[in-house]
Formats: C-alpha cells, sequence, structure tokens
C-alpha cells in the first residue's frame, strides 16, 4: 500500500476493512473469532471493537500457518465448523456464507471452497473440479500450467471445514512450493487424500470477491461498497438524485421519503 497505515485498517465507508470483515463473521453467528495478526498490531486491536482472540503469526509462514494458528488457538473441537475470511475482503454478503457453509452440510463434505467466475482470472488460484462436482484441488497462479491458467472459476480465499478433519490437515501441509509458504489452498489434496469430500458454493455476484493490495484497487472497493449502500437506501425510498457523487458511509441512517439533491460541489464543477 505503500502507506504506514496496515493494509487492513484502511477506510472502507466509515469503518476499517477489517472491521467490515469482523461485523461479517458476527453475522453468521460466530460463536467464537480469532484475529491471525503480525506481532505490531496494537492500531488493529484498538481500531476493533470486539472480543476476538488475537492470535500473532511470527514469522509470516503462509495462510495455512495462519489458520493453523488461528484454530489451534481457539480449541475447536468435534463437530465445530470452522469459516476462514480475509480482512482485506469487506464486500462478503452473509446469505454467500451461509449457501457455502449450507453445499457443506448438505453433501456431506469435511470441507467447503467458495468460488467465483470471472472472465480475468489472473492473479488468483484455480478450481479443478472433481469428478463428483466438488474441488479436486486449488492450483495458485504461480504452480499452474497453460491449461490450469485457462479455467475462469477461482478460488476467492474464503474456506470453510469441519475442525476435526480440517485441523489434522492443517497440519500436514507442506512447504515445499515456488514461495516456501504453507498455502492454506492445499488444505483440499489434503482432505482428498483423506477420501473426504470437498465442496463448492460459486457467487452470484463476482463483486463480492473484490479485494486490495494497492491503493488502486482500495479505490475500486470503496466504489464498489458505495454503490451498495446507495442502492439498499434507494430501495428503501431514499431518492439519490445523482448516486456518482453522493458518498453515504455504512452507518449512515436515513428516513424513506427523503430527497438526496445533487452535492454543491458537483454543481461547482
Amino acid at each position: 500500500m505503500k502507506s504506514p497505515t496496515p493494509k487492513v485498517l484502511f477506510d472502507v465507508c466509515g469503518l476499517p476493512s477489517v472491521a467490515h470483515v469482523v461485523r461479517l463473521a458476527q453475522a453468521l453467528g460466530a460463536a467464537r473469532m480469532a484475529l491471525v495478526v503480525p506481532p505490531d498490531h496494537a492500531a488493529m486491536r484498538a481500531a476493533i471493537d470486539t472480543d476476538a482472540t488475537f492470535v500473532v503469526q511470527d514469522p509470516p509462514l503462509g495462510t495455512g500457518h495462519a489458520v493453523r494458528l488461528a484454530v489451534e488457538a481457539l480449541g475447536t473441537s468435534d463437530g465445530t465448523d470452522v469459516v476462514v475470511l480475509c480482512a482485506d475482503g469487506p464486500l462478503y454478503r452473509a446469505s454467500s456464507l451461509d449457501a457455502l457453509l449450507g453445499a457443506m452440510a448438505a453433501s456431506a463434505a469435511a470441507g467447503a471452497i467458495l468460488t467465483a467466475q470471472v472472465p480475468d482470472p489472473r492473479g488468483y488460484g484455480r478450481i479443478v473440479r472433481s469428478a463428483d462436482g466438488g474441488v479436486e484441488r486449488i492450483v495458485e497462479e504461480l504452480e499452474a500450467d497453460e491449461a490450469t491458467r485457462a479455467i475462469r472459476e477461482i478460488n476467492t480465499g474464503i474456506v470453510a471445514f469441519r475442525a476435526e478433519e480440517g485441523l489434522p490437515a492443517l497440519r500436514s501441509l507442506s512447504n515445499a512450493n515456488r514461495k516456501g509458504e504453507y498455502y492454506l489452498t492445499d488444505i483440499v489434496e489434503r482432505l482428498r487424500a483423506a477420501k473426504a469430500r470437498v465442496a463448492r458454493s460459486m457467487v452470484s455476484d463476482p463483486s463480492e470477491c473484490a479485494a486490495f493490495n494497492s491503493i488502486a484497487e482500495l479505490g475500486e472497493v470503496r466504489r464498489l461498497m458505495r454503490a451498495r449502500i446507495l442502492r439498499e437506501h434507494m430501495d428503501r425510498g431514499v431518492d439519490i438524485v445523482d448516486p456518482s457523487s453522493t458518498h453515504v458511509d455504512v452507518d449512515v441512517e436515513i428516513g424513506a421519503g427523503s430527497r438526496i439533491p445533487i452535492p454543491w460541489h458537483a454543481w461547482r464543477a
């Protein structure tokens, strides 16, 4: 981000990105929550209004390592469903995650992957499907051959799994790859090797998957969030004359029948 501000603390329509994700977990009814953080996480702790467990990852050895630390810190038991969310992805809807958990339960799967179909899959891990319609494996772009890179169904980074099967799979991950990291995506192959099924659920709106690694990408995430907020207000009867020049933060309340005219700065322009 080329900024001293931690990425997940950048504001997205009135809340830090990570706070949107914490609210999403709360909307799902999460009984317990763990946030994986770097050693210097005081600003993050101060910015988040939650009783979540803060798990320090030091050194950072990859996403699979991070999730293993979180699951071990929570002390999950058999029968617990674990959902992994990404703090730089504030646009996911609770309905999409409900569908993910529903797909896992309906097929008695050990895990489930939230996927999306996108026109340009560059930069994403690709979904290789199994014969039963589930997920055979996820291939990171750096590890993919030409045929795999042509796949347009991508991994969003959102994963669910049953703790009793997922934790042993996490502990068995290898870092024998180009980055020398423990990839969370490799959990699929570990579960499949144990003869377990991995389900998939595809988001209906790929814009939910928008995340950011730069200020320019953050601008696009803000635009999408702003459009969603304005649409929700308009659906409730708020007349927003010019949505393109109107900014409303996430917790703002506007009564039905209200009218928001064109802002004065738009007239000056």
